[in-house]
């Protein structure tokens, strides 16, 4: 009788589901070396581009590429994303965004429209993948984008003062004055957070990081800067519960009063820039088609009485998603925000978690009076959004995965 015949698996170790050594070295490489590198990149090239479409070059060759990469070849990074209620929301949001194309009147190639989710979809990846490698590295490389935000904008103000101009625009890259408040705007963010939760350490660099950061955005005259740098106090203090934080908001208070009394013009000197008769307006064609809107990158050119100029901004992220994706699409991007802050104020005791905390709620306030990029490539919205929401949603994977090993 013949034995049967044996068979060596050719390869052992796919099979077991067990990565191959080439392959953890890879995505250690990229974890550690490209992704660190290309988000340092992300968060400073506006400073420092001399146009947006080199800035989209650089993401897509150092964040894009290697998060898609490192999706491809490590599993734990997939499934890290799909425990993320804040992803999960997004991709909810952004599936229900894509489904609007079909009664939108866009212009645009559907390729070209498809690729700004899955760009947000690698951004999440690259930052969750990050932090899960290297919490240390994550807040390293915090650290090295303030100081750059914080150089650039040091030599900014000397150049300004010596333009002797109403307002500071920016630039490079940056050349509107609310825009590059949303910039900096996040950095400000990040400097009271880190200063109402972790305080000086007997060292000045976070003093001197928010009066630096704080005069450029004074500088742009943004009244919706200001707004978020303000609504980053007010969050940070609720969530930290510590004594820095109602110092500062007492600073705060006192500082507005101060300005109202001594400097109204500041308040008042431009109005509202006609944004309640905007606002009517897009709620005017909001009803009109109220629960599924006009769709993804819909035609929009809002006409107000009596003003020669048409606006094609409302100038409010949330009534920008209101009118184009309609009440279905505004209570999918709340669900998003919601997810955001209910994991923040569970893992509110994390620093990392309360400081990306407190950008993502600035990033809302300042959304509340400029923008309709909700979904778009990278540019200066998402400074308000996206880059916080990713941010967040790391510091929260991190924090998880530290109490599952603990």
């Amino acid at each position: 009788m013949t034995e049967p015949a044996t068979t060596t698996d050719p390869n052992p170790v796919a099979r077991s589901g067990k990565p191959s050594p080439l392959r953890l070295r890879t995505a250690q490489w990229l974890e550690s070396r490209i992704l660190p590198l290309g988000l340092l990149v992300l968060l400073t090239g506006m400073l420092w581009a001399e146009e947006r479409p080199e800035y989209h070059t650089l993401f897509y060759a150092l964040v894009a590429f290697p998060a898609f990469l490192l999706l491809l070849i490590k599993r734990d990074a997939r499934d890290a994303l799909l425990r993320s209620p804040i992803f999960l929301a997004f991709i909810a949001f952004a599936g229900y965004v894509m489904l609007s194309i079909a009664w939108s009147d866009t212009d645009k190639s559907l390729g070209s429209l498809l690729k700004r989710p899955m760009y947000l979809l690698l951004l999440f990846a690259a930052t969750t993948q990050v932090a899960l490698a290297s919490r240390a590295r994550m807040k390293t490389l915090l650290q090295l984008a303030t100081a750059v935000a914080c150089l650039v904008g040091a030599v900014s103000l000397v150049l300004f003062v010596g333009e002797q101009t109403a307002r500071f625009e920016g630039y490079r890259a940056l050349s509107n004055p609310i825009l590059t408040a949303h910039v900096f705007g996040f950095f400000m963010a990040i400097c009271i957070a880190a200063w109402i939760v972790e305080g000086n350490a007997g060292r000045p660099w976070k003093a001197i990081a928010l009066a630096l950061i704080g005069a450029v955005i004074l500088a742009t005259a943004s009244r919706g800067g200001l707004a978020a740098a303000g609504a980053a106090v007010v969050t940070a203090a609720v969530l930290a519960a510590n004594r820095r934080g109602a110092m500062a908001c007492a600073v705060l208070l006192a500082a507005a009063l101060l300005v109202l009394v001594l400097v109204p013009d500041v308040f008042t000197q431009r109005g509202l820039s006609l944004r309640p008769q905007i606002w009517a307006e897009t709620m005017r064609e909001v009803s009109l088609r109220p629960w599924l809107g006009y769709g993804y990158d819909a035609y929009i050119m809002l006409e107000v009485p009596g003003v020669a100029e048409k606006f094609p901004n409302p100038h409010n992220m949330l009534l920008a998603v209101l009118r184009q994706q309609g009440i279905v699409g505004l209570a999918l991007w709340l669900v998003m925000y919601a997810a955001a802050f209910v994991s923040a104020w569970r893992y509110r005791r994390d620093p990392a978690v309360l400081i990306c905390a407190v950008a993502v709620a600035s990033g809302l306030v300042a959304s509340l009076t400029e923008g309709i990029s909700y979904l778009s490539r990278p540019k200066e919205h998402w400074f308000l959004v996206w880059i916080p929401l990713s941010l967040l949603a790391a510091a929260i994977a991190t924090r998880k995965t530290d109490e599952h090993a603990g």
